[in-house]
C-alpha cells in the first residue's frame, strides 16, 4: 500500500498460505480430474452422495479443469475450444447460495445458519460451500444439478445431524514420520504447526494420524529442536510435554519432560531457550525448546517426546499432538576435567574422582594435550 504521494508511509502486508493436502468433500462430474476433490465420477455416473459434518468444504463442479482454463485465458485463446464452458446449466443456477429441497427451491443460509458459499468470479464452477456448526435434531438433504447436453448430474449432500453430541473420538492412532533436517547446529522437523488449534473433524475415521518427526542426534555440539510453546502462558496453558523411553531399558509410561527428568536419564543434558538481541531489547523464544546432549553418553538412548496440545478447545477449534522419536548415540570417550561436586562421582571424567573441597584443597591441575576436550563440574 503506497501513500507516499501523500507524505504517507510504503504499508506491505505479508500473506503466509500454509500447505494444506487435506482432500475436499466434492463431486467432479467432468473427465478432467480434480486431485483434491474426493470423488471424481466415471463418465456413466450421474448422482453423487456427500455426508457432511460442521467444518467440512464441500465442492461440485462439471466444468474443464479450472487451472487449464485459466491457463488458456492468459494465453487468449479461444474459449471455444472447450465449448462444454458454456454449454454447461446449472440448477438453481446460484447453487449452492441457493439449493433444491425436494422440488423446492430455498436459500441455504435459511436452512443452515452461517453457511459460507464461494466460486471463482470468473468462472461458473467449480462451487464450494462451508458447513457451519449446527445442532440440527434431523438431517438437512438437499441437491444441485448441472446439465451437460443431454446429462443431467445429480449432487446430494446430507448435513448430518449432530443432536447436541461433540466430535467424536479416535479409537486408535497412525504415526505419520518425517526426518528432521539439519540447519547448521539444530536439527529442524517439519509440520511445525501440527499443534495449532484447527477446526474440529465431526466425521473422523476410528483411526487419528499424528505427525511425528525422527531425529538423529549423531553429531556432538548439536540441538534438536522441540516446537513446543511454554506452557506457563495463558493461550498454551494446555499444553502438555511428556515423554517415554524405548532404550536402554524400555519405559512405555508416559511422565512429564522437563530438564530434571532429561538429567536423571542422561547426565549433563540440557534443555535450553534462545535468546534474541534486538534494538536494547532481549526476547526470549518460548515457542521452542533445544535439546543439548554431552560430550559423553553411556549408551545409546531412544525416547518418544509428545508435545500435546488436544486439551486446547475454542471457537470449535481443537489442538493437535506431536511425536518427536529422539535417539542419542554412545559417546564412549571421556573428557579430562576435575569435579567439584561432592554430592556424586561423575562418570564422564576419565579421572572420576571428587576433589574435596577445605582450606588447603581448591585447586585441580589438569595435564592437557591438543583435542583434548577439558571440563569441570561444580556443585549445584
Amino acid at each position: 500500500c503506497n501513500n507516499t504521494r501523500d507524505n504517507g508511509r510504503i504499508g506491505i502486508v505479508e500473506l503466509i498460505i500454509s500447505k494444506n493436502e487435506e482432500t475436499i468433500k466434492g463431486c467432479n462430474f467432468h473427465s478432467d480430474v480434480i486431485e483434491f476433490f474426493s470423488n471424481n465420477m466415471k463418465p456413466d455416473a450421474n448422482e453423487c452422495k456427500i455426508d457432511a459434518y460442521p467444518n467440512d468444504i464441500i465442492g461440485f463442479n462439471c466444468q474443464k479443469n479450472q487451472h487449464m482454463i485459466s491457463y488458456k485465458q492468459s494465453l487468449d485463446i479461444d474459449a471455444d475450444l472447450d465449448a462444454d464452458l458454456e454449454n454447461v446449466a446449472v440448477i438453481p443456477n446460484d447453487c449452492f447460495d441457493s439449493i433444491s429441497i425436494g422440488s423446492n427451491k430455498k436459500y441455504i443460509v435459511n436452512e443452515l445458519p452461517g453457511a459460507q458459499t464461494y466460486r471463482s468470479k470468473l468462472r461458473s464452477m467449480p462451487r464450494y460451500f462451508k458447513v457451519p456448526y449446527h445442532n440440527n435434531e434431523l438431517d438437512v438433504t438437499f441437491h444441485c444439478e448441472c446439465t451437460v447436453g443431454s446429462k443431467t448430474n445429480k449432487i446430494i449432500i446430507t448435513v448430518k445431524a449432530l443432536n447436541g453430541q461433540i466430535s467424536k473420538k479416535y479409537e486408535k492412532s497412525e504415526i505419520k514420520s518425517s526426518p528432521s533436517i539439519v540447519d547448521g547446529p539444530v536439527y529442524v522437523c517439519p509440520h511445525k504447526q501440527a499443534i495449532e488449534p484447527k477446526l474440529i473433524k465431526w466425521n473422523i475415521k476410528d483411526t487419528e494420524t499424528i505427525d511425528s518427526c525422527k531425529i538423529d542426534v549423531n553429531r556432538f555440539y548439536s540441538y534438536a529442536q522441540l516446537t513446543c510453546p511454554n506452557n506457563n502462558f495463558s493461550m498454551h496453558s494446555n499444553i502438555q510435554l511428556t515423554y517415554n523411553i524405548l532404550k536402554p531399558n524400555k519405559i512405555d509410561e508416559y511422565k512429564i519432560f522437563n530438564e530434571s527428568e532429561l538429567n536423571k536419564l542422561i547426565p549433563h543434558s540440557e534443555i535450553l531457550v534462545d535468546v534474541v538481541e534486538s534494538n536494547n531489547d532481549i526476547n526470549v523464544d518460548t515457542y521452542n525448546l533445544y535439546l543439548f546432549f554431552p560430550y559423553y553418553i553411556k549408551e545409546n538412548y531412544e525416547i518418544n517426546v509428545v508435545c500435546d496440545n488436544t486439551n486446547t478447545k475454542y471457537e470449535n477449534k481443537q489442538g493437535g499432538k506431536y511425536i518427536y522419536n529422539i535417539k542419542i548415540p554412545k559417546r564412549g570417550k571421556k573428557v579430562k576435567g576435575c569435579n567439584f561436586n561432592s554430592n556424586k562421582k561423575s562418570e564422564m571424567f576419565e579421572n572420576g574422582e571428587i576433589i574435596k573441597l577445605d582450606e588447603n584443597t581448591n585447586t585441580c591441575k589438569i595435564d592437557v594435550k591438543p583435542k583434548d576436550v577439558i571440563a569441570f563440574e561444580c556443585p549445584p
